[in-house]
């Protein structure tokens, strides 16, 4: 069954206790692996919950240990990848376990899922790459872009790498297949007035929707992390906030899941602009002359929920829609920005103003530098004409010093009389 499931934080109020449940997966090579998590509730429903894994547990580990002689299908391995942790050790997140298992249940499984993992071929491989690309008419699906193909490739060269780690497979069929990766579209990052022009329709028509962007604009927090923003979170005798989770919706799942950060780095007493912290005391004092009740801004209330009373959370895409809806009927506005277009905006603007790109990097919080420079430090088209109207006019500027230097060719001597 496993140990006994761990309390980590008491029920208070109307938040229910936080419980760690663990059950022990089958050994690979003699190595001990966990699977763990996190359960909101009593205890009943910990101990249920731990029931129901070992249950799921079993399931999966029966075929895999009577087929190890046999060989593995792909669609087991495809399991055991899945269930093992990732390369930091941490476990998959649930979004991420739906998103990889719907992908490989509607385009590999139909192929390759009830084959030996050890006969599939690199031939196989490029035609089934091949065929996602075309479509089909039998079922009808339509071909994939480049990228998608792409994605698939490497969920199955992740698939088969897991495999030759746990040598469970002989070798890696799609490793020698190269698969050229699709350019990545430039940046986006909208304009200094377009951000400006948003903020102040929504100052004046949804003040909660405003404090949201405003703080995406300016500190990069991602949507998943307004979300999951709480007012014990901000620390107001500083004017700091803290970015430490975020909040998601995973297909299948009622609850919400409150997740760490997407990159796992977090950070804690972030400065916060003297007039956000404004706006976010003038939302605080809103929310409590509409509830008539101090408890709405308790420190364990959601500061951006979608009840007065700050015990509902957003559903992430209808808070996207939200923004969307907003920007409909906003004066000058002549440009459409999401969230992420909101992060891309903090991190140019970190990057072009001094501060530098590797400022930008870490207020958000990317462990590659190049992650930040790929997808968010854009460079401004009105930054690349000032840049080559400098450039021309320092050209000038040389020519202009030069002018009382001959012309080269006035210092050269005529041939022709050097012989006479």
């Amino acid at each position: 069954m496993g140990p006994k499931p761990y309390k980590r934080k008491e029920a208070v109020g109307r938040k229910p206790a936080v419980w760690t449940v663990r059950v022990e997966l089958p050994r690979v090579n003699g190595k001990r692996e966990w699977q763990a998590e996190t359960v909101y509730g009593d205890e009943r429903k910990a101990k249920s919950r731990q029931k129901d894994m070992m249950t799921e547990v079993q399931k999966l580990s029966e075929p895999v240990r009577s087929s190890r002689g046999k060989g593995l299908t792909v669609a087991q391995l495809f399991e055991l990848w899945l269930e093992a942790p990732k390369s930091n050790g941490q476990p998959r997140a649930e979004s991420s376990r739906y998103q990889e298992r719907r992908r490989f249940e509607r385009h590999v499984a139909p192929t390759l899922g009830p084959r030996k993992a050890s006969s599939v071929t690199k031939q196989e491989l490029r035609d089934l790459y091949t065929s996602l690309g075309r479509g089909s008419v039998k079922p009808p699906r339509a071909p994939l872009s480049p990228e998608s193909v792409h994605k698939i490739h490497e969920l199955v060269r992740s698939i088969y790498a897991e495999g030759l780690e746990q040598e469970l497979v002989s070798q890696n069929p799609a490793l020698t297949i190269r698969r050229t990766k699709p350019p990545t579209p430039a940046p986006k990052a909208p304009s200094v007035r377009s951000v400006q022009t948003l903020m102040l329709h929504l100052e004046q028509t949804d003040y909660d929707l405003y404090c949201a962007v405003y703080l995406a604009s300016s500190v990069g927090a991602r949507r998943s992390e307004i979300l999951a923003l709480k007012w014990g979170d901000l620390t107001k005798s500083v004017g700091a906030i803290d970015l430490t989770s975020g909040l998601i919706r995973v297909p299948g799942v009622d609850e919400p899941v409150v997740t760490d950060t997407k990159t796992g780095e977090g950070a804690q007493k972030i400065p916060l602009e003297r007039h956000l912290m404004r706006a976010l005391k003038v939302m605080n004092d809103r929310r409590l002359d509409a509830a008539k009740d101090a408890i709405v801004c308790h420190n364990d209330r959601l500061m951006f929920p979608a009840n007065l009373e700050g015990t509902i959370p957003w559903h992430p895409d209808v808070y996207t829609k939200r923004l969307k809806d907003a920007q409909l009927d906003a004066i000058g506005l002549r440009e459409a920005i999401t969230w992420k277009d909101l992060r891309a905006f903090a991190a140019t603007e970190l990057a072009r103003h001094g501060e530098g790109v590797h400022v930008a990097q870490a207020v958000l919080r990317h462990k590659s530098l190049i992650t930040t420079l790929k997808f968010y430090a854009s460079v401004r088209t009105s930054d690349l004409q000032k840049a080559t109207k400098n450039h021309g006019k320092r050209l000038i500027d040389y020519g202009a010093a030069a002018d009382d230097e001959p012309p080269w060719w006035e210092d050269e001597k005529d041939d022709s009389q050097s012989i006479s």
